[in-house]
């Protein structure tokens, strides 16, 4: 073992349902219709192993906004799924999101 052993902290996912996870206004990511049926297909096969990275939406509204996982979640919610894993940051502002 490292003498130089840190204390890092883990992130425990929560689920979140479909309906309180919202995609962020600044999200410029795309994804064409082939690789959104390629996603929903590995999750039909496969199932549905990653965490969505998200924090408290800071417009008023109640949920949360996904800064990471947004094409998994269209994805898995086209495949049936009701609530996903997601591990929440809540001292994340927007600026940092945007990064």
């Amino acid at each position: 073992m490292s003498k130089n052993k840190k204390n890092i902290k883990v992130h425990t996912a929560v689920m979140i349902p479909a309906d309180l996870l919202y995609e962020h206004p600044n999200n410029t990511q795309k994804q064409s219709k082939h690789e959104f049926n390629e996603l929903r297909k590995s999750i039909a096969e496969n199932g549905f192993d990653e965490t969505l990275l998200v924090y408290p939406r800071d417009d008023g509204e109640a949920g949360y906004w996904v800064i990471a996982g947004n094409h998994r979640k269209r994805a898995g919610v086209a495949e049936g799924m009701a609530e996903f894993p997601c591990v929440v940051h809540n001292t994340w502002s927007a600026i940092k999101a945007r990064i």
